[in-house]
This record gives C-alpha cells, sequence and structure tokens, in this order.
C-alpha cells in the first residue's frame, strides 16, 4: 500500500505574458490543487502571489491525504540453455487524494500604468518598475472551487530484455526500457556485451538509442585478491528536449524531423570508478586462487 501526506500540482494550459513599452498583459488558463499546503483562504478569489500561506505550515499536525497501491510484476523465461529472456513492469499503482484546495484562473488582465512611474519620484526607477511587477502578478487571480478527490496513476516502466551466454566468457544483452508518464514518456533500447577470459578481469561495451539520444559505454572490471576496482563511463552525443506543444518525444517523430529538439551536438560523458577493499574469508579466498593465476 501507498500512503501520501502533501500533494500539489499546478496545471497551465496558458500563461501568456506581454510586456512591451505601452502595456503589460497576462492571459491565463489553468488550475492549483493542494492538500496538507495551507491556503490563505479557501473561498472567493485570490492573487496570484497569495494563494498558499507557506509561512504557517504545520508540519507536526499533518495526517495522510492520499492512499493507493502499486504492485511489480515480472516473468523469466529461459528459452534455450543459453537463452534468457525476462519481461517485467514496475510501479503499476495509483494514490487516491482528498484535496482541501483546488483554484482555478481562467481570463486576461492587463496594465497601462506606466505613466506613473516618475524618475524623480520616491525610490529609484527600479524599485518603482519592481513594484509594478508586483501589481502585475497580483492582477492573476485564483478562485475556489470544490476540491474533489482526484487519482493519479503513478508512472510505470516497462523492461523487456534477453541474454545470450553462448560460453562462459562471453554474453550478449539486449534491453528495452519504456517509461509510461503521458507526454513525459520516453523509451531506450540498449545492447551490451560482457567478455570476462579470467574470473579476475572483465569488460563490458554497450550502446543505446532512446527518447534522449544515442549513446555509447564501456567498464572495466579488476577483482585482484583484495581489491576490486570498476571504471565505467558513458558517452551521450545528443540531449533531446521537445519543444512540440503536444510534448511529443516519439524516436520516429524525431528521426523524421517533426519534432525539433534542443540543444543539439551536446557531448555529455559520465565516468564512474569504484574500489573494494575485501576483508575476511572473501579475501583469503582470494589470495589463495591467486596462486595458481
Amino acid at each position: 500500500g501507498l500512503v501520501g501526506l502533501i500533494y500539489l500540482d499546478t496545471k497551465f494550459n496558458k500563461f501568456d505574458v506581454t510586456l512591451s513599452g505601452e502595456r503589460w498583459s497576462v492571459s491565463t488558463d489553468g488550475e492549483l490543487l493542494a492538500s496538507n499546503v495551507p491556503a490563505t483562504q479557501t473561498s472567493g478569489s485570490v492573487p496570484l502571489s497569495d494563494v498558499f500561506d507557506l509561512d504557517n505550515m504545520d508540519l507536526d499536525n499533518i495526517r495522510p491525504s492520499g492512499f493507493g497501491a502499486a504492485v511489480d510484476l515480472g516473468v523469466d523465461w529461459q528459452a534455450l540453455p543459453w537463452l534468457d529472456v525476462s519481461a517485467s513492469i514496475v510501479d503499476l499503482g495509483f494514490l487516491h487524494w482528498s484535496l482541501d484546495t483546488r483554484m482555478s484562473t481562467n481570463g486576461s488582465w492587463e496594465y497601462t500604468g506606466f505613466d506613473e512611474i516618475d524618475p524623480m519620484g520616491e525610490g529609484t526607477y527600479q524599485d518603482q518598475l519592481d513594484a509594478k511587477l508586483d501589481e502585475l502578478e497580483n492582477l492573476v487571480e485564483f478562485h475556489s472551487s470544490d476540491a474533489g478527490s482526484p487519482m493519479d496513476f503513478l508512472p510505470a516502466t516497462v523492461y523487456v530484455g534477453a541474454k545470450a551466454s553462448p560460453c562462459s566468457w562471453f554474453s550478449a544483452g539486449l534491453l528495452g526500457t519504456a517509461r509510461l508518464e503521458g507526454k513525459y514518456s520516453w523509451a531506450e533500447l540498449r545492447a551490451s556485451a560482457n567478455i570476462e577470459p579470467k574470473h579476475w578481469f572483465g569488460v563490458t561495451a554497450s550502446a543505446a538509442y532512446g527518447s534522449f539520444g544515442p549513446k555509447i559505454g564501456g567498464a572495466l572490471n579488476l577483482r585482484l585478491p583484495i581489491l576490486a576496482l570498476f571504471i565505467g563511463g558513458e558517452l551521450s552525443s545528443f540531449h533531446f528536449v521537445s519543444d512540440n506543444p503536444n510534448g511529443s518525444n516519439k524516436i520516429g517523430d524525431i528521426i523524421n524531423g517533426d519534432v525539433t529538439v534542443v540543444p543539439r551536438d551536446n557531448l555529455n560523458l559520465n565516468l564512474v570508478v569504484g574500489l573494494n577493499v575485501v576483508f575476511g574469508k572473501t579475501a583469503s579466498k582470494r589470495l589463495s586462487g591467486s596462486k595458481s593465476i
């Protein structure tokens, strides 16, 4: 079972701001949902800057406001003596919330009082401009409505993989991963090869392609009598961020040019180094085994 304490979600279908020399305008369409987050008021209208009263948030008296459940499912099948196939889905579940605040905004506001800013007036020009920005923020009003009880599905992840081990010193694998999270969903396909000619030495190479671009990586393992050294790295040549208003980041759309992604040609290198010191019986066994190497 799952228990939730605090819920805060902001959803905007539109938030357009126009800043010109003659007028500032704001056009909005969205809502705020919250539970166990104190609101300044639960009825009527309230400016954007005063929706929540976080200074008076009492963490000691928070009670659970969300309940749900989730399961992990998986299957492993040895298709051939040297081939394993597996599939799983994790975080398959939901959370049902009891909200105490729901506020929405839908409308347009504008400000044209720039002639009120006096360079020779009280305070600096920047101070007066900041004050006007605060006034613009207060133009956006939220209106309360029935809180309700929304149900959120957890972002589940699906894995499908296969591993082939044709001999004792070599194995290869293929892993497909898909994150199911609405417009934030992504997928990746990864292939890897492992070579371990000696019990104290092994190397791994991998390549992947998915919603965030291609990646290549490798790792080196050294298992010495009392030390175990691991060095690994991965190089990604692109980091895809979709600017499609529909939020699409499917691989096919990227390849076909239907989705523009930024930034391009951005190299990222991640390196991991690990060192383990082995004590006790395990170290003794490695020392005794090292004599035959």
